[in-house]
């Protein structure tokens, strides 16, 4: 069988480094200290509005797509000009 491999380091092994400075903790401070985190905690329906708008963007670009694809089968409503 092949060798179970451990989950944590043995105290004896370099461990990985990790991002403790750099851009990407000056950008997670500086988003955690705005007030975008906090607003959807602050006003219950804010996520809920959110989730709305995403999923009817979403049913308007699928449904273009397939009145489209309808159209170039020739079984969609012929437009007039």
């Amino acid at each position: 069988m092949w060798p179970v491999p451990r989950l944590s380091p043995s105290k004896g092994s370099p461990r990985a480094p990790t991002r403790a400075s750099g851009a990407g903790s000056r950008r997670g401070a500086r988003w955690s200290s705005s007030t975008m985190p906090r607003r959807p905690r602050e006003w219950q329906w804010l996520y809920p509005i959110v989730e709305i708008l995403h999923i009817l963007g979403f049913v308007l670009v699928v449904g273009g797509a397939f009145f489209f694809d309808l159209r170039l089968l020739g079984r969609g409503r012929a437009g007039s000009s």
